[in-house]
């Protein structure tokens, strides 16, 4: 009876370590298929070597990377690397003299072939220098009139070769895979491009908060379709108090982005304090309504799929117009992230922001009639 028991309970084990050693087997093989390059480490000091592990899903005589900017422009030409780990410094020896992030792209007979690589240059601080100013309706503010690097001394006097530049420190680099994020709301889904491009370290932040879950169930806690001139303005989320005082338990650096604010676009929300941005973030519903926080906020990602939802959120009833509080606030049912598509050489990403309104088609034009 012992021994028919031990039997049974060595068969289940061994089903068990079976089953196990396969889903391994089948998520490192969706993996590999997937995601043809992988950082070893995700942080790398300016002397260190930069791995990363090639392992595309088929055998290939030749393998090659290009590094991208967010346009598809080449910043440094293709290489040839081979299977297994390599340095990238090895690959590309002036790799320590960018001072934006970039994508490295894995090609494949020609075509972009699975997510890129984020390769970000580790900077010294960038600080907002502020200067008064006076709103529409009179009210002072500070707004952001420059920047400076953070080890620069504000009250040096400057040469006049050196007026206006911006010399800062390399520490290294941060590697981590180009992700979109998938955000199933309660008024349908957005697909989000993350703009590392622009404002990595906000990206960084925004990851790593949905890669802990914290945006689920959260709610749309602000909406304001419409400004005081009429125009389209902002749905906001991501405060858990709901009252929109609320964050991560800590603040966030403003950080420049040359992504301007248009129908789509994502920023993070603060308060009069610049450094003030945690978890809370906002879409802009039109170029009109919310070109004025340009270099004011940092916008760090678009959508790229959910127009309708966009316009959903927007258009949800208000039970305080003035302060924008929702009758019965948009939820974030789960939010999470998925590998972003390949970047073409000349190209970029195969998709774009969406637009305010659907593309309008092409009119048949009956044959013998010009159109007036």
């Amino acid at each position: 009876m012992r021994s028919n028991l031990f039997s049974i309970m060595l068969l289940h084990m061994s089903s068990c370590l079976i089953a196990v050693l396969t889903a391994t087997f089948l998520d490192a093989e969706a993996r590999s298929s997937e995601t043809p390059l992988h950082p070893v480490r995700t942080f790398v000091a300016a002397d260190q070597p930069l791995l990363i592990e090639v392992s595309p899903r088929r055998a290939l005589d030749q393998l090659v990377v290009v590094l991208l900017d967010a346009d598809g422009e080449e910043v440094r030409p293709p290489r040839e690397i081979e299977r297994g780990t390599i340095d990238l410094r090895s690959i590309y020896r002036d790799l320590d003299e960018l001072r934006r992030p970039v994508y490295l792209q894995f090609i494949e007979f020609g075509d972009p072939s699975g997510p890129a690589l984020v390769i970000q240059p580790l900077l010294s601080r960038l600080i907002p220098v502020l200067e008064p100013d006076t709103r529409p309706d009179g009210t002072i503010y500070q707004r952001v009139a420059r920047w400076r690097d953070e080890y620069d001394d504000p009250d040096e006097e400057e040469e006049e070769s050196d007026r206006g530049k911006i010399i800062r420190t390399f520490s290294g680099f941060r590697v981590f895979l180009d992700q979109d994020v998938r955000l199933e709301t309660s008024m349908g889904d957005l697909r989000i491009s993350l703009r590392a491009d622009q404002a990595p370290n906000t990206v960084w932040n925004f990851r790593e908060l949905i890669d802990r879950g914290f945006y689920d169930g959260l709610t749309f806690h602000r909406i304001v379709p419409l400004t005081a001139a009429g125009d389209p303005f902002v749905v906001q989320g991501g405060d858990p108090s709901g009252t929109g005082e609320g964050g991560p338990g800590y603040w966030l650096p403003l950080e420049p982005s040359a992504l301007e604010h248009d129908f789509g676009v994502l920023g993070m929300a603060r308060g009069e304090f610049t450094d003030s941005a945690g978890s809370q973030f906002y879409i802009a519903l039109s170029r009109a309504g919310t070109a004025r926080l340009d270099g004011q906020y940092t916008t760090f990602a678009e959508v790229v799929e959910g127009r309708d939802t966009i316009l959903a959120l927007a258009d949800v009833p208000l039970d305080d117009p003035r302060r924008g509080r929702p009758v019965d606030p948009p939820t974030i049912r789960r939010a999470w992230l998925i590998p972003a598509p390949p970047r073409s050489p000349g190209e970029g990403r195969p998709d774009r922001r969406v637009e305010p309104e659907p593309e309008a088609e092409d009119e048949e034009v009956p044959p013998g009639r010009i159109p007036r």
